[in-house]
C-alpha cells in the first residue's frame, strides 16, 4: 500500500539550449608525464616481485598475516624488505586485506607510485 494518496514528482522545466563558450587550454608538454612513466619501472618490478613472493610461498603469506593480525607493522615491514625490493613502501592492513604502497627512495618530487590491494579474507 502506497503511503501517500497522491503521486509525488517534480517536473523540472526545461533546459534551454546553452551554449558553453569556448574554453582555452594551455598546450600540453609531456615531459614531466613521460618521465614520471619511466621512473615507475622499477617501482613495477618491485611490485611483482613481492606479489610473486606472496603468491608462490604459504610461508611468506602467512607470516605477513601473522604479523598484521598482532598490528606488528615493524615485523611486516621487516618480512616484505627480506624480498629485496628497493622501493619505499608504506604499509596499511585491515581485517579484510592489505595495502602496500610502493614509491621510488630517491624522488624528492615524489612523482609516482603504485599501491596494491591484496585482499585475505
Amino acid at each position: 500500500m502506497n503511503r501517500y494518496p497522491f503521486h509525488y514528482y517534480h517536473a523540472y522545466p526545461p533546459i534551454p539550449n546553452y551554449v558553453f563558450p569556448h574554453r582555452q587550454f594551455l598546450p600540453v608538454n609531456p615531459k614531466m608525464f613521460m618521465d614520471s612513466a619511466r621512473k615507475m619501472d622499477p617501482i613495477l618490478r618491485d611490485a611483482q616481485i613481492l606479489m610473486k613472493r606472496i603468491s608462490n610461498s604459504d610461508a611468506f603469506a602467512k607470516k605477513i598475516m601473522i604479523a598484521a593480525q598482532h598490528s606488528n607493522v615493524t615485523e611486516v615491514n621487516r618480512i616484505i624488505s627480506q624480498t629485496g625490493i628497493k622501493s619505499k613502501s608504506n604499509i596499511r592492513f585491515n581485517p579484510s586485506g592489505f595495502i602496500v604502497t610502493l614509491s621510488r627512495k630517491d624522488d624528492p618530487t615524489d612523482c609516482c607510485d603504485v599501491e596494491l590491494r591484496i585482499r585475505w579474507m
